[in-house]
């Protein structure tokens, strides 16, 4: 978990399960950006980590004041 993690792990201590769930596809932000020896990811694998952190990302807005969202 990145320094991001601690911190919102710090403000609510039940996001860190969810956080570790997806934590690895930080790797997405970076890793298949350019063209080079890196495979991309098949698309089903793909859509299995899009499926993950948009459920985290529900999670996480569900825990907002509707003003907030």
């Amino acid at each position: 978990m990145g320094r991001l993690g601690k911190q919102a792990v710090d403000l609510d201590p039940t996001l860190e399960q969810r956080i570790d769930e997806v934590v690895e596809f930080t790797k997405y932000a970076w890793l298949f950006r350019y063209p080079g020896d890196v495979d991309e990811p098949s698309l089903a694998d793909a859509a299995a980590a899009l499926n993950k952190v948009r459920g985290f990302v529900g999670a996480l807005l569900a825990q907002l004041p509707d003003e907030a969202r």
